[in-house]
C-alpha cells in the first residue's frame, strides 16, 4: 500500500480527470491516513510533496517522506536550510491533514479569473485517492491548505519562531482545534537549574468561553519548550477538559527524568488525574 500527498500549485491548476475525481472515496483516505499515525503502514509508503513552483513568478517545492526525508527546490523564493523530520513531526503533519478533511473538496468550481491560481491537496493511498483544491488567493482566508504549507515550511526549516509564548501555545491549540482563542500559561518549570528545556502547562478555551456541547473547546496541554520560550520543542500532551471551566491542572513533581502532571475538579476537587510523562 503506497501513500502519496501533493499539493499541486499551478496558474490555473492541472487537469483532473474525470475518472480520478470519481475514483475518490474519503473513507479510505481517512482511515489509511489514521492507520500511519498508528503504525499500521509503514512510512517508507508515505510521501507528502508542496509545490507552488510557477514557469512565470518561480516559487517552492518542498518534499517529505514517511521517514523524515526532506528535499526541496526553489525559484525567486526564500527558504531555510532544510532538516531531517522526527516521526513525531512527521505524523503531526498527518494529523493536521485529518484534523482539516483536506480531502474533502468544498470550493465550489467556476473559471478562473487571470492571473488567478489553484491549489492542490492529492492524497493517494493504494487504490484510494481524493483531490481538491482551493483558490490560492483564498488559502488565508479559508485557513486549510495554508496550515498545512506553514507546519510544513516550520518542519522542515525548523523555524526558531520569535512569537511570544501564547502565540507559540495557540498555535500548537489550534493545530488540534481551530476554534480555540485564548490561551493562559498556568505553570513553567525546568527539571534542573541549567536545563535549556522548559516545561510549560497551559489551557486553551474557545473565543466566546461558552460551552456548545463540546468539551475539547477547552483544552489543557504540556510542552516542552527551549529555555527562552521562543521554540515548541515537542507536545507531550493535549486532552479536553473534563469540566467545562471548572478544573485545574499542575506539575506536582519534576525530575531530571520525568515529569508527573495532576488534576482535578476546581470547585469539589473530582474526577482526578494523574499523568507521567518522560522527557524528550
Amino acid at each position: 500500500m503506497h501513500i502519496a500527498v501533493l499539493v499541486f500549485l499551478a496558474a490555473v491548476g492541472p487537469t483532473v480527470c474525470a475518472a480520478c475525481l470519481a475514483a475518490q472515496d474519503d473513507t479510505q483516505v481517512a482511515s489509511s491516513l489514521d492507520a500511519f499515525i498508528e503504525d499500521r503502514i509503514p512510512s517508507n509508503q508515505l510521501s507528502i510533496e508542496y509545490t507552488d513552483l510557477h514557469p512565470l513568478w518561480g516559487g517552492l517545492r518542498l518534499v517529505v517522506t514517511g521517514d523524515g526525508e526532506v528535499s526541496q527546490e526553489a525559484v525567486r523564493a526564500p527558504v531555510g536550510e532544510p532538516s531531517r523530520l522526527s516521526r513525531d513531526d512527521v505524523a503531526r503533519l498527518v494529523r493536521l491533514i485529518l484534523e482539516t478533511k483536506a480531502w474533502a473538496q468544498e470550493t465550489p468550481d467556476r473559471k478562473p479569473r487571470p492571473d488567478e491560481a489553484r491549489a492542490y491537496l492529492k492524497i493517494s493511498i493504494g487504490e484510494h485517492r481524493s483531490v481538491m483544491w482551493e483558490w490560492y488567493n483564498e488559502l488565508q482566508d479559508n485557513g486549510r491548505l495554508v496550515r498545512i504549507r506553514e507546519l510544513m515550511k516550520d518542519l522542515v526549516w525548523k523555524r526558531a519562531r520569535s512569537q511570544p509564548v501564547l502565540e507559540l501555545l495557540g498555535a500548537e491549540f489550534r493545530d488540534r482545534n481551530a476554534a480555540i482563542k485564548h490561551i493562559t500559561v498556568l505553570e513553567v518549570r525546568s527539571p534542573f537549574v541549567e536545563s535549556t528545556h522548559r516545561a510549560v502547562v497551559a489551557r486553551g478555551i474557545r473565543g466566546d468561553r461558552q460551552f456548545q456541547g463540546d468539551f475539547a473547546d477547552e483544552l489543557f496541554g504540556l510542552f516542552v519548550l527551549n529555555d527562552s520560550l521562543t521554540r515548541v520543542l515537542a507536545v507531550l500532551d493535549m486532552f479536553p477538559t473534563p469540566r467545562w471551566r471548572d478544573f485545574e491542572v499542575e506539575l506536582a513533581r519534576v525530575t531530571p527524568d520525568s515529569l508527573y502532571l495532576e488534576g482535578r475538579g476546581a470547585t469539589y476537587g473530582d474526577q482526578p488525574l494523574r499523568r507521567s510523562y518522560t522527557w524528550p
